[in-house]
């Protein structure tokens, strides 16, 4: 026989595009959704904004300096293109870069994120991502599990 006409023969028998069609239709789309948002929510939660080393002596008692003033502009060392290294200070006595341990964050677009509370940035970046590495991980291991665990037990309706 012929493709066409088995695939022909079996479009009758099983119907058309019924209630039951629709409704998991409607549940996969739902599920569809919902991963992606989850997969979204790193971007906001994890988001790391523009920062630089928090200036001691400027940026003290909860205010922050403006980025381009004298103050910061004198203790914050420039890289390419004038911008503001995000890693190191100007140590006033040695006149050398060290690395610092506190940071002021540009609090446009983020009031709070899990990168500004926790210090994620410079040589702590990685801790970012390992914590998405170890969320891509989890979702995979259980489209592994739970995907062979729907096949294996089957609801009887």
């Amino acid at each position: 026989m012929d493709v066409d006409s088995d695939l022909e023969q079996l479009m009758s028998q099983i119907g058309d595009f019924g209630t039951y069609q629709l409704r998991q239709s409607l549940l996969h789309m739902l599920a569809a959704l919902t991963a992606g948002l989850h997969m979204l929510t790193l971007v906001t939660v994890a988001a790391v904004p523009d920062h630089r080393c928090e200036v001691p002596g400027v940026d003290e008692n909860g205010t922050v300096a403006l980025w381009d003033s004298p103050e910061v502009l004198a203790s914050v060392p420039l890289i390419k293109d004038g911008v503001l290294d995000s890693c190191h200070l100007i140590d006033p006595t040695t006149n050398s870069s060290v690395k610092c341990s506190k940071w002021v964050y540009d609090n446009t677009y983020y009031q709070s994120s899990r990168a500004i509370e926790w210090n994620l940035v410079c040589d702590r970046r990685w801790m970012g991502a390992v914590a998405q590495t170890a969320y891509m991980f989890g979702v995979f291991t259980g489209a592994v599990v739970l995907g062979s665990m729907a096949d294996k037990y089957v609801v009887n309706q």
